[in-house]
């Protein structure tokens, strides 16, 4: 999916400053053009005021999490940060662009993963452990430094099962 599909949008104006109607023209075109690995509906996570994500694909999961902070948090928003941690450079500028789209630049930032930003509390989250398989990552299940646990999920369209791995930094 390039930033034009939504650039394109016949309801761009509709678009801007809502992540909700962003994320739903990710999940259409998701389900009637092609595929996307996003996080979807039914993999969040309780009330953080900061997040990481490794791997920020096209910001799907970024706005998602954004607004969900944002909402969840609204009294105390000047707190609350979503740390996007992307290496491939032409999917990160995709991704800023539609945060910023969507009204979020203010919570997401997306940067490079080597920084080290990771502090007692934070969670980092990591998606599609199943499919189409990042099950590398489980090594986090027994370092002392974390908590983890997986989410259990299903992708759509396809119907196959999937986990987010979410790890908590103690």
């Amino acid at each position: 999916m390039s930033p034009s599909t939504i650039y394109n949008h016949a309801a761009l104006d509709k678009l801007r400053g809502s992540s909700s109607a962003i994320l739903g023209v990710i999940v259409e075109f998701a389900a009637q053009e092609k595929f996307l690995i996003n996080i979807g509906p039914n993999k969040a996570e309780k009330k953080p005021t900061v997040l990481v994500e490794l791997g920020g694909y096209i910001g799907y999961s970024a706005i998602y999490f954004g607004e969900a902070m944002r909402q969840a948090r609204r009294e105390t928003q000047k707190d609350l940060r979503l740390w996007s941690l992307e290496f491939d450079p032409l999917i990160a500028s995709i991704a800023m662009n539609l945060i910023e789209l969507a009204g979020l630049s203010d919570i997401v930032k997306v940067i490079c993963e080597e920084l080290g930003l990771l502090k007692p509390g934070a969670l980092v989250l990591a998606d599609n452990i199943l499919n189409p398989g990042a099950s590398e990552f489980r090594y986090v299940r027994h370092h002392v430094d974390f908590q983890s646990w997986a989410v259990k999920g299903l992708i759509v369209p396809g119907d196959f099962e999937d986990e987010l791995e979410v790890s908590r930094v103690q």
